[in-house]
């Protein structure tokens, strides 16, 4: 598909070449995009390197084909991607990274096409909008601090969501029982999933700041942000995978 021109911006962003999805252009207006005329990528994460939050642009996708998960850093230039290559560590990160967003965007779309019948489901809808939120609070000139607090919500509700999808509770059972303790949610899915996925959640949760934080001037460092925002990332993709056909 050739890119169309709307006043001087492309607006069309996805072009097939031998099978791999490329993306051509990011800059797409968010009015045009709250208008309804756009198709392209749902969902953006970010991937912390060289003191940057770059964003990671998860592109749609049907069928069988492959995918160059590099695209998707739509603003990295070519020498900085080498170099997250040539390090294994920062390779595997971002690969993980990767994977966990696709799951999560694949996931909450077929959620939106088979919907769970469970009250649950408003918990998912929820960590929806804290994940964009902490995302949105990350993609800035100056990353927003407030990332630290919606991560935090992501990753409570996620703990949640899984205890009351997997074991029972219900949504008001796990919000009286466990309030704002995440400490107290993952020790909960331990106890009764400790060979899940989202158990794996338990150890990362050091990296948050106290919930009551949220009520102070307190600022944190970029990594301390990345830290928080992986945790997130990671037990929202976790639930999807639970909860939908797609890892």
């Amino acid at each position: 598909n050739t890119p169309r021109r709307e006043g001087s911006r492309q607006i069309e962003c996805w072009m097939v070449d031998n099978g791999i999805w490329r993306q051509t252009v990011n800059d797409v207006p968010y009015e045009f995009v709250q208008a309804g005329g756009y198709f392209g990528p749902t969902f953006t994460a970010v991937f912390f390197f060289e003191n940057v939050f770059w964003r990671v642009v998860i592109p749609r996708v049907y069928g069988a084909i492959s995918v160059n998960t590099m695209a998707s850093l739509v603003a990295m230039p070519a020498r900085l991607q080498q170099r997250l290559m040539q390090n294994t560590c920062t390779r595997e990160a971002f690969v993980a990274l990767w994977a966990d967003s696709i799951d999560y965007d694949m996931g909450r779309e077929y959620l939106m096409m088979q919907p769970h019948s469970d009250p649950a489901s408003e918990l998912v809808t929820s960590i929806d909008r804290d994940l964009q939120s902490t995302i949105a609070d990350l993609s800035q000139e100056r990353p927003n601090s407030n990332a630290m607090h919606n991560a935090r919500m992501t990753t409570e509700k996620a703990l949640k969501a899984f205890l009351c999808f997997r074991h029972g509770f219900t949504v008001g059972a796990v919000k009286k029982q466990f309030q704002h303790d995440l400490e107290k949610a993952a020790a909960e899915v331990v106890a009764r999933s400790p060979q899940s996925e989202m158990a794996q959640v338990q150890p990362d949760i050091q990296g948050f700041a106290p919930y009551a934080d949220r009520y102070t001037d307190r600022q944190y460092s970029r990594p301390e942000l990345w830290t928080a925002y992986r945790c997130a990332q990671f037990a929202a993709s976790s639930l999807m995978r639970c909860l939908t056909p797609f890892n």
